[in-house]
């Protein structure tokens, strides 16, 4: 056997076939092509391997498909078992020096037959295609137009080829997505709501992606390395800015004062020239554009997080005055410590509690750990049963709703579940008369 010296190479491959596919990458042996199709070297084949780095290659590489790589290719000789001498090259190539390219002019009619995606669709089947439509079939399948393609391979081939095409091209997406770092969970959450459009819209501003909980190191370093994108760029200054107001929310806290912004930016700025002129531009730009509300003070808040927080001020304003339905309380306190036995008592600031709850549509009880809001919620769901209330416990996960079930003996769901029960009840024209104790054990406000 012998290997030639290594050498760095570019290549438009198309696939022949796929040894090995799994996390750790891709290797599939083709023939070199040029932009039209034509195969350059017909005794000279190359054989390719994408590295995965233990997260894959985002597209299914298949047979018939194109493929543009630049890697790092050596040359080897050798006997194959049937005696014969074959030369072989062999290409090493980063996952972001891979590219899939769509077929162009009647080289589609090799993709379609050789690609097992499209089963069924044969090479007579193929031609009568090229045929048929020319150029125009790609424009036929790019608009996902079955009813021009049903007439030549009858509705079901045609429904089938459509979403083939879209398919593919969608992982062509998802691999330029995953060539500048992006990982393939959040790919693909941007393709579900881009589409073929992803590309474009994130070219046009790379930032989109810190809505899809890319970080802003990795999304900040595809802007400026791969996209140009200038440090005092707008569309960079504006994510700046809601990236350090966000990451506040994330933490519970719904605005941002002023110093806690500039303190933001200068970290998230990091070690860059006249950073201070830069988040200067960044709050005044921010400003102008209304992308964030800001109060006289200079404080910064999102507007998402502005309006949820207008919704539950206008739900307890709402409520605040009314009262609940009239019941004995002092009875219910009273037969709640019988049950209790062993000279059990609440004390006045239990009962005091029980009362506000069932005197008023809407009320917070708090205390620390051990204060007794356990005992209080037993006695309270007593009240609220005679008051003729439906009891639903919210809490903010799983565990906690574990706790609240177990210490009252009462149904409890997270509050994630009970939206979507509320959503599907509203849809069926079902209301009902409820009072919700929630159990929230971790939330901080600001302000």
């Amino acid at each position: 056997m012998v290997i030639q010296a290594i050498v760095r190479k570019t290549a438009l491959v198309r696939v022949r076939s796929v040894r090995k596919q799994n996390r750790n990458g891709v290797i599939f042996s083709g023939e070199r092509i040029t932009d039209t199709g034509e195969i350059i070297d017909t005794h000279n084949g190359l054989t390719v391997r994408i590295q995965g780095r233990r997260q894959g290659v985002a597209v299914a590489v298949m047979p018939g498909q194109w493929w543009k790589v630049t890697g790092l290719v050596k040359r080897r000789t050798y006997i194959n078992p049937g005696g014969f001498e074959i030369t072989e090259d062999q290409m090493e190539v980063a996952r972001a020096d891979g590219e899939l390219r769509m077929p162009s002019g009647i080289h589609v009619v090799d993709y379609l037959t050789r690609n097992p995606r499209y089963e069924g669709i044969g090479k007579v089947t193929s031609e009568y295609l090229w045929e048929t439509f020319g150029e125009a079939l790609f424009d036929i399948l790019d608009d996902g137009d079955t009813t021009a393609l049903a007439d030549i391979v009858g509705l079901k081939k045609a429904s089938m080829l459509v979403q083939c095409w879209a398919e593919e091209a969608l992982s062509k997406v998802l691999y330029w997505l995953q060539r500048f770092g992006i990982g393939v969970p959040i790919g693909r959450r941007i393709l579900a709501y881009f589409g073929q459009e992803a590309v474009d819209k994130i070219s046009e501003n790379p930032y989109r992606l810190l809505s899809f909980t890319a970080g802003w190191k990795e999304v900040d370093r595809l802007a400026r390395e791969q996209l140009g994108v200038k440090a005092n760029d707008e569309r960079r200054l504006a994510a700046a800015v809601e990236e350090t107001v966000y990451r506040r929310f994330s933490r519970g806290h719904t605005f941002v004062p002023h110093r806690d912004l500039v303190a933001g930016l200068r970290s998230i700025l990091r070690g860059e020239k006249h950073s201070r002129d830069l988040i200067e531009q960044a709050i005044a730009q921010s400003e102008a554009t209304d992308r964030l509300q800001f109060d006289r003070e200079g404080n910064a808040y999102s507007l998402g997080a502005s309006i949820l927080e207008n919704q539950v001020v206008d739900c307890i304003k709402m409520r605040l005055g009314r009262k609940g339905p009239p019941c004995d309380v002092d009875r219910i306190i009273k037969a709640y410590e019988n049950r209790e036995g062993n000279g059990f008592t609440l004390n006045k600031e239990q009962r005091a509690a029980i009362h506000l709850i069932a005197e008023n549509d809407f009320a917070v009880v708090t205390g620390g750990a051990g204060c007794g809001k356990t005992t209080v919620l037993k006695c309270v769901y007593d009240v609220l049963e005679d008051q003729g209330y439906e009891i639903t416990q919210l809490a903010l996960a799983g565990k906690a709703v574990k706790r609240i079930m177990e210490a009252t003996g009462f149904p409890a769901i997270t509050l994630a579940a009970f939206i979507h029960k509320m959503k599907e009840a509203e849809e069926r024209g079902e209301t009902g008369k409820s009072r919700r104790i929630e159990v929230a054990p971790r939330i901080r406000t600001s302000g």
